[in-house]
């Protein structure tokens, strides 16, 4: 079949290098000037099935509206918030700690994922900037008291870890041990971090070299859907005419939304980081250290530190708040002081990741003909881009996927 995916972040990459991988004729469109120019430019970096758990949740027994005031002060809230974010909010709020169903799709697609990023970098021999474990770290006694809770969830999903005391931490990371606010930690050694960026363009050469074309510079402003698919460039350019076509696009674009039917609602939410180049290598972390308490990340990727974090409703992307910037910074020099050099050549990125109110993708057919969708992955699309490409491509291709699509369905139904 002739494919189209719109967008070209890791997500739509990897869609389009396994499409091509079963035979079809697959051409990928973006916006933008050149590939991972989104939110797969400097993510977090961290590749880890636990990820999809929420560690920082112990518990979904309460009220809702307990986890709606508990999910609003988890977010920065802006001028900007709409209607629509809000009501994402109070759906998110009520599902945040997700039921056993949820919590196992999850997890499932973050381990396939993780399965099908080695075989992909094994096969075609793919080096890209990586680092193996991950720590949780409980910096307050407050995280700490989420210690017992978040091993039962790791351990009813099989989840490798080991239970560390703050001296046994600093042996797992010899850096840590200028932080003197440890109350223990986690290590997860199957987690692992990686330049997501760097795997999506050795990703992009691999499909180009079975033939999948890369359109640049051109945004898609309509598309005609009956015996087959009629893609309509903003510019104006010649139309294209396909059999299928998958948005990557991060969430469902304006001009489809009152066409494409999902009952989950979405909401952009935006996240940011700072990396920053390497001073002192033994003064910096050996992969990826997480606090439990302010959910920030801290992560080694090649000669760089990277420190993710925030969380901001109803923002500008241009609008960079100084307060979560500082927040940031602060973490880097609590955990790791003299680690990097600061403040020449520190990058300050922000972007939105659209997340959906139970906190799944859409991978799998919409209600629209021929129009699939594999988007909305939230802050771990990294985590999740190579197995939602082999699930979607399995589903176009008429395939038993790997493992279950239906919690993934664009067409599901939330509660």
């Amino acid at each position: 079949m002739k494919i189209a995916v719109i967008g070209a972040g890791v997500i739509g990459i990897a869609t389009a290098f396994e499409l091509a991988r079963d035979g079809h004729q697959v051409a990928v469109y973006d916006s933008k000037t050149a590939a991972a120019e989104g939110a797969s430019f400097a993510n977090t970096g961290v590749v880890a099935p636990s990820r999809m758990l929420p560690l920082s949740l112990p518990n979904w027994t309460v009220p809702s509206a307990w986890h709606f005031l508990r999910s609003m002060r988890s977010m920065s809230l802006k001028k900007g918030i709409s209607t629509q974010d809000l009501r994402w909010l109070w759906k998110w709020g009520q599902s945040s700690g997700a039921d056993a169903a949820t919590l196992s799709a999850a997890y499932a697609l973050g381990a396939y994922s993780q399965q099908r990023m080695e075989a992909i970098q094994s096969d075609a021999s793919l080096e890209f900037e990586r680092s193996e474990g991950h720590l949780l770290i409980f910096s307050t006694e407050a995280s700490a008291q989420q210690f017992p809770p978040i091993l039962v969830i790791l351990k009813s999903h099989g989840v490798a870890f080991k239970e560390l005391s703050a001296t046994e931490l600093t042996c797992i990371d010899p850096a840590l041990t200028g932080f003197s606010a440890l109350h223990g930690g986690i290590h997860l050694p199957n987690d692992r971090v990686g330049n997501c960026r760097q795997f999506a363009l050795l990703l992009k050469l691999e499909a180009q070299k079975m033939g999948v074309q890369f359109i640049f510079n051109t945004a898609i402003e309509g598309i005609q859907a009956d015996s087959t698919i009629t893609l309509i460039p903003q510019d104006h350019s010649a139309a294209r005419t396909f059999d299928r076509v998958v948005l990557c696009t991060g969430d469902v674009p304006a001009f489809l939304r009152q066409r494409i039917k999902t009952k989950v609602p979405t909401a952009s939410v935006y996240g940011y980081s700072l990396s920053a180049s390497i001073r002192e290598p033994l003064k910096a972390p050996r992969s990826a250290v997480t606090d439990v308490a302010s959910q920030i990340v801290i992560a080694r990727i090649g000669n760089r530190v990277r420190v993710s974090g925030g969380a901001e409703l109803g923002a500008r992307a241009e609008y960079k708040d100084p307060t979560v910037v500082q927040s940031l910074f602060k973490a880097l020099h609590d955990y790791f002081p003299g680690a990097v050099q600061l403040p020449m050549g520190t990058q300050i990125w922000k972007s939105a990741r659209t997340m959906t109110a139970d906190g799944l993708p859409f991978i799998g057919a919409t209600n629209l003909p021929k129009v699939w969708l594999n988007l909305a992955h939230g802050a771990d699309g990294w985590g999740t881009a190579c197995g939602s490409a082999r699930l979607l491509a399995d589903l176009i291709g008429n395939k038993t996927p790997d493992i279950d699509a239906a919690a993934f369905s664009p067409t599901r139904t939330f509660t």
